[in-house]
């Protein structure tokens, strides 16, 4: 009996204390207003309306609510007033001129920010704030790297949660970089668009600022070169380099002395998004051999968000008449991110078939001469694209002895041994006369003073019948 009397008396105290409520901690839900903003070393925050904020929404906040936010790799700016209108509309309005000793604080009603450090905030929340949604401006200054803010609430009680953002990240470089589909070429062609993208509103210069910024496009394939059509000038240029060693301009050469770069002027340049509307040009100083250029980055216009620069269209060529299949790759520094290994062209495969007429060969005495007609044809498509270079070398025979030593005569009489050149596409013979197709012969291939072969651009596709 008085063992059941003490197990009633332990589960009547149970039930007691199952009874007195529990007081649990709401959590908030915490945000930052933007996304990590990308910025120059050392800027600041100094607009609050412009500035990333923390975002603090409630249920409810305690009577007395303390927490702290604290900086990393930045600090907090001096003094901030913050006021609310009638219309209950949180409006941050410009900094104060605190100085060492005076109240480091920032208001809005039932809220106060004190800045205790350069680093450190203490944030108090008391009864009469009216607002669930909080929104705290980052004002800040000197920041380096990844600045981030940590909220800490240093009481368990409370019902703020605890969390922590980068709010903004560093870059030295002006814009970042992308490069397009890989474009086919054969021996020459436009490559993949290349676009740069300003690293944050206002990296590239604009509107009269100093051209100072370029980005060096290099062709990592020695045997392909920029073609930019005529200089913009006469002069030859030399780079000049800043205190980071930088190309940061190029300037003519002096009197009675060659540069080593020479200007264009691109046009088939696209400005976007915060650089819609300027004009659509933009210089370039490329190496004589043409395997590099650098690109001015300039906009006329500032950018009002921001800005890209599309290189469209350019074209490129290989000193080899008939470049192996392969990927033509570029490489991209200087003020930009830096890329390297980026296909832009892909040099397409090809094949050609020699026939002779009747696939019978022609019988030649020794020392007479005889007419023999030939067709050379796709195999693969394209490979007699417009542009491409043939080669024809005859062996044991040739068309015409050499003028002379005289490259033009020797060409002409190349052309007078050629009785009829003839151009097919698919089984419809173009409208180009014999006249014109000799005229695609660009040099004469001699040996031994005896004209053997000839070297021509492909007019256009499918089949050349001689």
């Amino acid at each position: 009996m008085k063992l059941r009397q003490k197990l009633a008396a332990v589960i009547a105290a149970m039930m007691v204390a199952s009874s007195v409520p529990v007081v649990t901690s709401a959590a908030t839900n915490n945000s930052l207003s933007s996304a990590t903003i990308v910025t120059k070393e050392n800027s600041s925050f100094d607009n609050s309306l412009l500035s990333p904020s923390i975002t603090i929404k409630s249920d409810r906040f305690n009577a007395s609510e303390v927490f702290y936010l604290d900086l990393e790799n930045a600090k907090w700016m001096d003094g901030i007033d913050v006021d609310t209108d009638a219309d209950g509309v949180v409006d941050y309005v410009g900094l104060t001129d605190m100085k060492s000793g005076s109240p480091a604080a920032w208001t809005q009603t039932g809220v106060k920010m004190e800045r205790i450090s350069d680093t450190s905030v203490k944030v108090t929340i008391d009864g009469t704030v009216a607002d669930l949604t909080l929104q705290l401006p980052l004002l800040t200054k000197n920041i380096k790297g990844d600045a981030k803010v940590i909220l800490s609430t240093m009481n368990s009680g409370s019902t703020v949660s605890n969390g922590e953002w980068v709010f903004a990240t560093t870059t030295n470089k002006v814009s970042t970089v992308t490069v397009g589909s890989p474009k086919a070429i054969t021996r020459e062609g436009a490559i993949a668009d290349i676009t740069f993208k300003e690293a944050y509103k206002g990296s590239i210069p604009a509107d009269g600022a100093a051209k100072d910024k370029f980005a060096l496009v290099e062709l990592e394939d020695s045997n392909f070169q920029f073609q930019l059509g005529n200089p913009a000038d006469t002069s030859t240029y030399n780079m000049t380099t800043g205190v980071d060693g930088k190309v940061n301009g190029f300037s003519p050469a002096s009197s009675g002395t060659t540069g080593k770069y020479k200007k264009y002027t691109l046009t088939n340049v696209e400005f976007g998004y915060g650089f819609t509307g300027a004009t659509a040009t933009i210089d370039v100083y490329a190496r004589e051999d043409g395997s590099a250029m650098y690109v001015e980055l300039y906009s006329s216009k500032p950018s009002d968000s921001l800005g890209t620069i599309v290189l469209k269209e350019m074209k490129i060529k290989s000193k080899d008449k008939n470049p192996a299949k392969g990927e033509v790759k570029v490489s991209i520094s200087g003020h930009v991110e830096e890329v390297n290994d980026k296909v832009v062209a892909q040099v397409t495969s090809h094949g050609t078939s020699l026939t002779i007429k009747d696939d019978k060969a022609v019988d030649i005495v020794a020392g007479r001469e005889e007419t023999v007609e030939f067709t050379l044809s796709e195999v693969v498509e394209d490979s007699l694209s417009q542009g491409r270079y043939v080669t024809f070398k005859l062996e044991n025979a040739y068309f015409a002895d050499e003028v002379g030593n005289n490259k033009a005569q020797t060409l002409s009489a190349l052309k007078a041994a050629i009785t009829s050149m003839q151009h097919k596409k698919g089984n419809t013979a173009t409208e180009e006369t014999t006249a014109m197709l000799l005229n695609s012969i660009e040099e004469a291939v001699v040996e031994d003073g005896k004209i053997i072969g000839f070297e021509m651009k492909v007019p256009q596709n499918d089949e050349l019948k001689l």
